[in-house]
């Protein structure tokens, strides 16, 4: 131990010297022992062996003020250039909107820094601290517009519209070909078919031709009465479209 009350009271030559030895001891080893010194000075170290911290009085003179651990490099400091700090560091938040190098708490980080009113996309459960959670959007697909944002439409749930069940049905209805869209083609006819005369006691075949009718002939512009209809080719299916989601919530800065 170490310490000494600074007052040099008089004595003989060895007894004054030895005084003063132990003064130069308290000032060289911080006051160092296990209790504080019982005379205190403001702004006086004190190196508390007992706890290993090197503390100084206040400006008052009524309290220690801890300046770090007397077994630990720096005093368990940090250092100015790249600190590695560990514990709960704290720091003043940064003012709302602020843009520069100053550190950002998470308090800034959690929402001080945007302006009250706006509105941000979470993906978690509830609000952060300092936001409220909008309801009023609610089982919504989000749509990246190029003109002004912030607006909403439709009227089908997301989830209602990509679990919809459907099932596809079509048919041909009845047409009646026109005189223009029957293609070129003939007929063919037996020789029963043929008519026979007779001219000076000879019978003679009479030929009987048919011509052809295309669709670029002329003799009429109308179509057959009849309608008709074709089959569809391919199965009718029934689909469920159920895509990847993530939720998240929309919330307002308060």
């Amino acid at each position: 131990m170490a310490q000494h009350d600074y007052n040099l009271a008089n004595g003989s030559g060895a007894a004054y010297r030895t005084d003063s030895n132990n003064v130069l001891d308290a000032i060289v080893s911080q006051n160092s022992g296990a209790t504080a010194p019982t005379t205190t000075y403001s702004y006086q170290w004190w190196a508390d062996t007992t706890n290993s911290k090197l503390k100084q009085r206040n400006g008052a003179n009524n309290a220690w003020i801890e300046i770090g651990n007397l077994d630990t490099t720096n005093l368990g400091l940090a250092k100015l250039a790249s600190p590695s700090l560990t514990g709960t560091p704290s720091a003043p938040t940064a003012a709302s909107g602020t843009n520069t190098t100053q550190i950002a708490t998470t308090a800034f980080a959690q929402g001080t820094g945007f302006a009250s009113g706006v509105k941000l996309v979470f993906y978690q459960a509830s609000a952060p601290t300092g936001w409220t959670k909008i309801t009023t959007h609610n089982d919504k697909a989000l749509r990246v517009v190029s003109g002004t944002g912030g607006g909403s439409g439709g009227s089908t749930a997301f989830s209602s519209a990509f679990t919809h069940s459907h099932a596809d049905s079509f048919s041909v209805s009845n047409h009646s070909l026109l005189l223009t869209q029957i293609p070129s083609h003939t007929h063919t006819m037996t020789t029963a078919d043929l008519g026979q005369f007779r001219s000076s006691g000879t019978i003679y075949n009479r030929p009987i031709g048919v011509s052809n009718k295309s669709s670029g002939a002329t003799g009429g512009s109308g179509g057959a009465t009849l309608g008709h209809n074709h089959g569809l080719g391919g199965a009718v299916t029934s689909t469920t479209i159920t895509p990847h989601y993530v939720d998240v919530i929309i919330c307002s800065k308060d």
